[in-house]
């Protein structure tokens, strides 16, 4: 198990991995940008229409988020590999916020139909964008909430409690 009272040392590293692996998720954020993508260049007339006019520096903005969250996720790979465990916090919002940003923004460019379940007739994006908001918003809170997430990057760079 480990060394004596050195317990809260192995937990903190496990729970580093688990926060890796549910950043990790971030893979699939690249499928449903990717999905989004493809849906707006084959029908641009998808997006709502109060949003037609803004919607490409939405994309602009997504896609900058999507790779920031990307290379924290290798970041924290990497160093879980090497025996550490600093950004796995900041991995983990980073992943976790960037999807549910993700698919709550293509619900508001596709609008109301976008909220279709998988299946039903009429859903825009077939119901891809539904089910990602709805998992987007477990993850967020999976592994430790957002605000736990920040103390832990504080901590690691110096900040008191």
């Amino acid at each position: 198990i480990g060394k004596e009272n050195e317990g809260w040392a192995a937990l903190m590293t496990a729970l580093a991995s688990e926060r890796v692996l549910i950043g990790a998720a971030v893979m699939r954020t690249h499928r449903a940008f990717d999905r989004l993508l493809t849906l707006l260049r084959a029908n641009p007339e998808a997006v709502t229409p109060r949003r037609r006019g803004s919607y490409s520096s939405e994309i602009g903005r997504l896609a900058v988020g999507l790779q920031a969250a990307r290379a924290l996720v290798n970041r924290a790979v990497r160093e879980i590999a090497s025996g550490e465990s600093g950004s796995a916090p900041m991995a983990k919002i980073a992943a976790t916020e960037m999807s549910e940003d993700l698919n709550a923004t293509a619900v508001g460019l596709l609008g109301p139909d976008s909220l279709y379940q998988w299946g039903v007739d009429g859903a825009s994006g077939d119901g891809y964008f539904e089910d990602g908001l709805r998992v987007s918003m477990m993850g967020v809170i999976a592994g430790g909430t957002g605000d736990i997430q920040r103390n832990m990057v504080a901590r690691t760079i110096g900040l008191p409690k």
